[in-house]
């Protein structure tokens, strides 16, 4: 049986949505291409560590999206091909981006205003 029959009888039987099923299979195009067109039966962790850590370095994804690719590759791993002992060591994680505040402090706010010039525009009631 083809890889993407066995992928598709396997996330379906779980139930997953059909969103996650396309996602979940483009991840997995992208993992095979990535390793020039070999069959993950032919790969190991170091392989998925590999593409993920590309993934951060090399297409700075976000974390969410690295988290997707991670999930995509368990999923083909544990319920696809039935490899429950994959285990994936020390890759790149993305990064989430720093915290920026949502609001500024009243001196924040005086010192952008003290810089304006100009008139001041009056809103009509």
């Amino acid at each position: 049986m083809r890889l993407q029959e066995r992928f598709q009888i396997a996330i379906r039987s779980a139930g997953y949505s059909l969103s996650t099923e396309r996602s979940y299979w483009d991840w997995i195009k992208r993992f095979i291409k990535f390793h020039k067109m070999r069959h993950p039966d032919l790969l190991t962790g170091d392989d998925v560590r590999d593409f993920l850590t590309h993934l951060v370095m090399k297409k700075h994804v976000a974390v969410s999206t690295q988290q997707q690719a991670l999930s995509a590759l368990v999923f083909l791993y544990k319920q696809a091909l039935g490899r429950d002992s994959l285990t994936i060591n020390d890759w790149l994680k993305a990064k989430r981006p720093k915290e920026r505040p949502v609001v500024l402090s009243v001196t924040e706010a005086n010192s952008i205003l003290s810089c304006l010039k100009g008139t001041h525009y009056k809103l009509q009631p």
